[in-house]
C-alpha cells in the first residue's frame, strides 16, 4: 500500500515500490513481481551489493568518532558506492563471492566524507605511514606553520588536528582495536613541531583505515574553548586503507 505524508509517496502500489532519495521520488518496479524474475546473475550482483552495504555499515562504526554528527545525508551511499567499486574491482572473484579484504583498498585511499568541506582543501599537513614488523603503525607529520597548511574558518582561533587509526577483522569488519592521535594547533601564526604516533601492535591479519579530520574551535567568554564544526564544515578524509597481514 501506498500513502502521501504530506510531502512524499511512501510504500508501494501492486509491483511498483516508491523510493525518496535526496528529495526526489523514484519508482522501482520489484523484483520477481509482476512478471519481472531475477537471473542467477542478478542475484549474484544484488548479493555483492548487500555485502557492500553490511561492510560499510561495520566500517562506518570505525569512523564516528571522527565523523560525529557532522555528515551529509548522502555520505553512506557514497561510501558504500566507493566500498562496492572496490570490491568488483577483484575480476579473478566470481559474482555473489567479492569481499573489500580482497578488492583494490587503494579505492578507498582519498575518500572524502564531507564535499561541503573537502579535506583536501582544508589541511595540506603531509602525513607518513610506517608498518613496523611487531603490527603496529608510526604515523608521522613534520613541522608546519598552521596558516600555511590549514584554511582558517573566519570565526576560528584555534583546531585540533585528529588522526584515526582503526583495525577490523578482515571476514566480519568487527572492529578489533582503535586509537586516535591529536595535533593541538593554538592559532594560525605558531610554529607546530614534527609530531610521531605509533599504535599498538595488532595481531594479523586485520583491515587498517587511517581517518583524519579537523576541528576547528573559537574563544566565548563564557564557555571558552567551543567546536564551531557543522554539516558543511567538517573536513575529513580516509588517507589510507592497509591490509596489515
Amino acid at each position: 500500500m501506498a500513502r502521501f505524508n504530506g510531502k512524499e509517496l511512501i510504500g508501494s502500489l501492486g509491483n511498483v515500490a516508491f523510493r525518496n532519495v535526496d528529495g526526489t521520488t523514484y519508482l522501482q518496479t520489484k523484483p520477481g513481481r509482476g512478471g519481472v524474475r531475477q537471473t542467477k546473475a542478478t542475484k549474484k550482483a544484488a548479493s555483492d551489493f548487500g555485502t557492500a552495504s553490511s561492510t560499510t555499515k561495520m566500517l562506518s562504526l570505525g569512523l564516528r568518532i571522527l565523523l560525529q554528527t557532522y555528515y551529509q545525508k548522502n555520505m553512506f551511499n557514497s561510501f558504500r558506492s566507493v566500498v562496492y567499486d572496490a570490491m568488483l574491482a577483484n575480476t579473478l572473484l566470481p559474482k555473489g563471492t567479492k569481499n573489500l579484504w580482497e578488492g583494490d583498498l587503494n579505492l578507498l585511499t582519498g575518500f572524502e566524507f564531507n564535499t561541503a568541506s573537502l579535506y583536501a582543501d582544508y589541511c595540506r599537513v603531509p602525513l607518513s605511514m610506517t608498518e613496523n614488523p611487531n603490527g603496529s603503525l608510526t604515523l608521522q607529520t613534520p613541522g608546519f606553520v598552521p596558516a600555511d597548511v590549514l584554511l582558517w574558518p573566519a570565526t576560528a582561533s584555534s583546531a585540533v588536528l585528529c588522526y584515526n587509526v582503526t583495525y577490523y577483522q578482515p571476514d566480519t569488519y568487527k572492529i578489533i582495536q582503535q586509537e586516535v592521535f591529536r595535533v593541538a594547533v593554538a592559532d594560525a601564526v605558531h610554529p607546530i613541531a614534527a609530531q610521531s604516533f605509533t599504535t599498538q601492535p595488532i595481531a594479523a591479519p586485520a583491515l587498517a583505515l587511517v581517518s583524519s579530520c579537523v576541528l576547528y574551535f573559537k574563544e566565548d567568554a563564557l564557555l571558552g574553548s567551543v567546536c564551531i564544526n557543522h554539516k558543511a564544515l567538517h573536513p575529513m578524509q580516509l588517507l589510507q586503507a592497509l591490509r596489515m597481514v
